[in-house]
């Protein structure tokens, strides 16, 4: 994906077809176009989030472990909303995860496999929660939805009082 800027209503500067353009993403008229890329992340937009990351305080080494980080929730996520492949379901009693795959057999029944896999959300998330502890005016926000960045590092004081980090997170940077 290139940077892609709004003019007119109309996206601009490298938009080349393969990225897919969802006009007005938040429902409400606004014009607030996003654009969804099936291409992956760009040296330049490494280099952009590295360099975001490290105003903040965040070296090279610890951000690129964000980032891998964020690359691994939202991995989880969209296996969780599932693929061709199947889904991620956790169960209710013991909380271990799932690899769950429906498939037509012989003779065209239905068959369902479940197998336990390993969890790699909340090994993301204890690993971030430990590099964090190291940065106290900071602030990290993991975003369950499959459909955008799934982590954001906040400083403190952009969360406001009596404001909730779910609703202001994105004035933080999109790690991705």
């Amino acid at each position: 994906m290139k940077w892609h800027t709004k003019k007119d209503g109309k996206i601009v500067d490298g938009f080349d077809g393969r990225d897919i353009l969802c006009a007005d993403s938040d429902g409400n008229g606004s014009g607030n176009n996003q654009i969804k890329s099936n291409m992956r992340t760009t040296q330049k937009e490494k280099d952009f989030i590295l360099s975001a990351l490290s105003r903040l305080g965040i070296d090279a080494t610890t951000a690129n472990q964000l980032r891998r980080i964020s690359l691994t929730l939202q991995r989880w996520a969209e296996m969780e909303c599932g693929t061709d492949w199947g889904h991620i379901e956790r169960d209710e009693t013991t909380g271990k995860p799932f690899h769950v795959r429906q498939y037509r057999a012989m003779g065209g029944a239905w068959k369902t496999s479940r197998r336990v896999i390993a969890d790699r959300e909340a090994g993301a998330l204890r690993r971030l929660a430990k590099i964090m502890a190291g940065f106290p005016g900071l602030l990290a926000y993991h975003q369950g939805d499959c459909r955008g960045a799934a982590l954001y590092i906040l400083r403190a004081e952009q969360v406001r009082p009596g404001e909730s980090i779910d609703s202001v997170y994105s004035r933080g940077i999109a790690v991705y």
